[in-house]
């Protein structure tokens, strides 16, 4: 297996920001002139476990990318936003070998090598949640659906028109359900909590469903992590961006949907409660969620129009 050692060659780095690297990676243009075409079309990117996967070498107006291979690597390998990575091109084998650093430099190598850490731990106790006890059933009777006004919103991209999804108290199911907890670094991925899988005997399959309130399927990408996570980012970020949600300001149960044996094909969204930020006051009492968007205009008073003024006597 290559290594940094193997070969005396140049190195680059980026930094990981999702818009900008999160489905090609651009080469810088030294680093290509140093091998003069040298480089073939398609490449092997390797990480510093041995695994392996295949990308393009892909180029533009821009310059070279690392594309068509490059977002699976990013996904498998959990990247947070701000970490960076440092690639090693091996001419024997048309690899680069990269090794990728967290945003607090540690080498994820190091950071693979323990098996839960605590957050991780705190979020599988806080997100795991079995309403079979706490929550009866209703006899199929399942929230309100999403209702639609004729106001524009920022951010919606389907009919332009700002969409309100009625909240529920509970969820009335016997399905197993976790809560969608929200990540600074990854606010639009959700991770499903192992303990609840294991717990329940479910194998989620690579493709599933969601089912949202108002009926709209979506289709959702899942990915297995080497550290044993199982998150969601295909899907679940176009569901959260078309009813403009967000995981720190709404609470989101998702159910479990188990037709027979131990594999399940679909999930289904329940938006609790709307959440007031911390240091931001009490928490709004509404039937109604409001999505992010513009507010309405103070009104502006002239000061000649003022209901109180001052006479000054000399």
């Amino acid at each position: 297996m290559e290594s940094f050692d193997d070969e005396q060659t140049l190195d680059f780095f980026d930094v990981y920001l999702p818009d900008t690297n999160g489905q090609k990676l651009l080469i810088p243009s030294l680093f290509m002139e140093n091998y003069k075409g040298k480089i073939p079309s398609t490449v092997t990117l390797k990480d510093l476990s041995g695994r392996c996967w295949q990308a393009e070498i892909q180029q533009t107006k821009e310059g070279f990318f690392i594309y068509n291979g490059w977002e699976r690597f990013v996904i498998d390998n959990s990247v947070e936003l701000g970490s960076f990575f440092v690639l090693r091109y091996v001419e024997s084998s048309s690899s680069f070998v990269v090794k990728i650093f967290d945003p607090d430099g540690i080498k994820v190598e190091d950071l693979a090598r323990v098996k839960i850490e605590d957050s991780d731990a705190e979020e599988e106790t806080d997100t795991v949640q079995n309403y079979t006890e706490n929550v009866p059933a209703r006899n199929g009777q399942s929230p309100e659906g999403v209702k639609q006004s004729e106001s524009p919103s920022r951010g919606s991209t389907v009919d332009k028109k700002r969409k309100f999804v009625k909240p529920t108290e509970h969820v009335p199911t016997e399905n197993p359900c976790f809560r969608a907890k929200y990540r600074p670094s990854t606010p639009q991925t959700l991770y499903v909590p192992q303990k609840l899988l294991v717990q329940h005997s479910i194998k989620l399959n690579k493709s599933m469903n969601l089912l949202d309130h108002n009926g709209k399927v979506w289709p959702l990408t899942i990915t297995h992590l080497r550290d044993g996570r199982t998150v969601i980012r295909q899907g679940w970020k176009a569901f959260l961006e078309h009813y403009n949600l967000d995981t720190q300001k709404e609470e989101m149960d998702l159910e479990i949907i188990r037709r027979s044996g131990t594999d399940c094909e679909e999930l289904k969204v329940h938006i609790i409660k709307r959440v007031t930020p911390r240091g931001r006051g009490r928490p709004r009492d509404c039937k109604e969620i409001n999505p992010r968007g513009p507010g309405r205009p103070r009104k502006w008073h002239h000061p000649s129009k003022s209901k109180a003024s001052v006479k000054l006597s000399l």
